[in-house]
């Protein structure tokens, strides 16, 4: 059962932080493969058919199939340059571990993975994520050597850093809900009336410093980053 709270937006800002952390383990598995290896890293392809989806996807429900990745005898039923995939890429990486990782992560069903998957509703939240908070770059050439990728997606900071602000914000609300749960039940048992007497120099302004400020540069800190980390990737 859904909570009143969790809205689309949410649905969305888990989405984000799904995609940074498959960004992150595609970079580390980049540099744990080798040119030769048989197992390439999906996450890069995956990524570019989850964008599609949002515009691309017309007909909703249809079954996306190895045909679609340049794989079969019906060309013209390939969509590579509608996913800005290229030939080589697809073939490097294989249709069985492209679709079978979508149906993994939850993004698509399918009753046989040669038949086809089917896409969930997550699936198009990841897409309306990846529209907004990614564009299309030129790979570098490791990447190129060992995926046959001429084209990636990277962050778009102006939109990137929306979402990496929200998610500051969230967290920022949090912790100044917890501090003030934890000051209410400090209260209650007596604990805060004990230690204004013994330091009768405590003020207002102390309790302004561990609500507004403590949490605020906890919050700057994050989002600092979270911005430097995205940059520099």
């Amino acid at each position: 059962m859904n909570l009143p709270l969790y809205t689309n937006y949410s649905r969305k800002l888990d989405a984000f932080i799904e995609i940074k952390r498959l960004n992150s383990q595609f970079l580390h598995q980049m540099k744990n493969t080798e040119h030769d290896s048989n197992a390439k890293p999906t996450w890069l392809v995956e990524m570019k058919i989850l964008k599609w989806i949002d515009c691309g996807h017309k007909k909703l429900g249809s079954l996306i199939d190895k045909e679609h990745l340049g794989y079969g005898n019906s060309s013209h039923k390939s969509k590579l340059d509608e996913f800005k995939i290229t030939e080589t890429e697809s073939q490097k990486i294989g249709w069985s571990p492209i679709l079978g990782n979508l149906v993994e992560r939850g993004l698509a069903t399918s009753e046989n993975i040669a038949q086809g998957i089917k896409f969930k509703n997550s699936a198009y939240v990841y897409s309306q994520v990846i529209n907004e908070a990614y564009k299309f770059a030129n790979s570098p050439k490791e990447v190129k050597d060992i995926t046959g990728a001429g084209m990636m997606l990277k962050p778009s900071y102006k939109y990137y850093s929306k979402y990496i602000n929200s998610l500051c914000l969230v967290w920022y609300l949090l912790m100044i809900a917890f501090l003030s749960v934890g000051f209410g039940l400090l209260n209650v048992v007596g604990v805060i009336d004990s230690v204004k007497l013994n330091f009768n120099y405590i003020h207002w302004w102390i309790p302004t410093i561990v609500f507004v400020f403590v949490p605020l540069a906890m919050f700057i800190t994050v989002a600092a980053t979270e911005i430097y980390e995205a940059l520099k990737k």
